[in-house]
């Protein structure tokens, strides 16, 4: 699979969902679960925003990238929040804070590439746009928990659980998935035998720098 953009299967990705979303909704209505309603509401307009995200910016983002985000929007708000995969499963919330950060690795490294030039790129050691990535994966883990602070604070909610242990268990299992993504796209470059990593660093470079 090339790490390549193609804008045709990012709309079928679209569809996918939200019919997924639309063959969900009559349930929770008969079931009267207005909440998980508004949850679908909500996740039906975060796949719009994030569509229109992807395909206003001027930074260039895989198809793989889009459908990666994808997965996670189905993952936190779709079994997380529609089928309440944080009550049945007390661990998901750290889960996926945990595969948040590969995600937020992977994004910050593909930022790296878009900001570069062209004509000094091949005089940056590469290792810099992985520490880059790992560091931006870091930076979003503590900034989405000063989002959910303010929130807890100015409308109420609980996302934090009042517990500085939430807090910081969220921001260390970005953490260390974001790090764990820097050190497998660092082993192709020590010439390790990693096949998908040392293709996706390839391609992205290909795809990004060279065009």
């Amino acid at each position: 699979m090339s790490w390549t953009k193609d804008l045709s299967v990012e709309r079928k990705m679209d569809i996918i969902f939200y019919i997924l979303l639309i063959i969900t909704l009559p349930f929770k209505l008969m079931n009267s679960e207005y909440d998980k309603v508004f949850s679908i509401i909500l996740t039906f307009f975060t796949v719009i925003l994030t569509s229109i995200v992807f395909s206003k910016i001027k930074i260039k983002m895989p198809t793989q990238v889009y459908f990666i985000v994808l997965v996670f929007i189905f993952l936190s708000m779709y079994l997380g929040k529609v089928i309440n995969f944080y009550r049945f499963f007390p661990r998901w919330d750290k889960f996926l804070h945990l595969i948040s950060g590969p995600i937020l690795t992977l994004m910050g490294y593909i930022i790296f590439l878009n900001l570069i030039n062209k004509k000094v790129y091949k005089g940056i050691n590469p290792v810099l746009g992985i520490l880059f990535g790992v560091f931006f994966s870091i930076a979003c883990a503590g900034g989405w928990e000063i989002f959910e602070f303010t929130s807890d604070h100015l409308f109420g909610t609980n996302a934090q659980n009042n517990s500085l242990l939430d807090t910081m268990g969220d921001i260390i299992c970005g953490t260390i998935g974001g790090t764990i993504m820097g050190i497998l796209m660092y082993l192709p470059l020590r010439g390790k035998n990693v096949p998908f990593f040392k293709k996706m660093m390839i391609d992205l470079e290909e795809t990004i720098v060279k065009k």
